[in-house]
Formats: structure tokens, sequence, C-alpha cells
């Protein structure tokens, strides 16, 4: 995972955006698979992506990267209302679900 994070990094410093955006989203993924991330980061920095994404008009990426964001955080939200009790659905399941 911190490999990936690193070498978006260095393509993001080159200036191969195309490539750090690559990068960025097998980071997001990883973290997700291992279930190794904060949910309020995770959805910002998906969020963050969706952005670079609608700069590109790859409009269905970004609506991967915001319905994944959004996912996340009523997931967050649903967590915390309550009181853990309940579990929210899996938030990559659920996007996968609906970008078919």
């Amino acid at each position: 995972t911190h490999t990936l994070y690193f070498l978006a990094q260095v393509y993001k410093e080159l200036g191969q955006t195309q490539l750090a955006a690559h990068y960025c989203m097998g980071t997001l993924q990883r973290q997700l698979s291992i279930d190794n991330h904060d949910p309020h980061d995770w959805a910002l920095n998906s969020g963050t992506l969706s952005c670079y994404f609608l700069s590109q008009r790859r409009y269905r990426d970004a609506l991967y990267c915001l319905a994944s964001s959004a996912c996340m955080l009523a997931k967050q939200g649903a967590g915390k209302e309550a009181g853990d009790a309940k579990e929210a659905g899996d938030p990559e399941s659920e996007v996968m679900a609906r970008k078919k």
C-alpha cells in the first residue's frame, strides 16, 4: 500500500497526473480490501480523486469515486448512530453493483 502511495506522489511531482491517479486509485482499493484506512480520510481522498477524473472528462470514474466516498461516509455514520450495533453495507460491493 505504501509503495502505491509513494508512486502516486512521485508521478504527481513529475507532472504525470494520469499515472498519479492510477496509483492513487490503487492505493484506495488496496486500503479498502485490507481494511487499513481511516474512513473519513479515505472518503476525502476518494472525493478528491473524483475531481481529477472530472477534469479529464472521465465521468464514470468520477462517479465511482464519489459514490464510494458517499458509501464510506454513510457506513461510518450508520455505525455511529447505531452504536456499532448495526453493520452498514460494504461500500465496495454497493458501488460495484451500481457501476454495472
